[in-house]
């Protein structure tokens, strides 16, 4: 959605990405978006083993 819309603003006026601070915004917002899935999966995992339990990671869950 934040590709599209900046795509959209691009070709809207012949934007100038070069001086743009929307590219560095999109850049922060690609790289989150991949550093996510880890990040969650390594907080769920030690939210699990905080608890007490045992994360199986067959299934992606906790066993209690």
């Amino acid at each position: 959605m934040v590709t599209a819309v900046m795509i959209f603003i691009g070709l809207k006026n012949n934007y100038n990405w070069k001086k743009s601070k929307l590219k560095y915004l999109w850049i922060i917002l690609f790289l989150l978006s991949l550093g996510y899935p880890k990040a969650r999966e390594s907080m769920l995992i030690d939210k699990c083993l905080d608890s007490g339990g045992k994360w199986n990671y067959e299934y992606f869950e906790c066993n209690k």
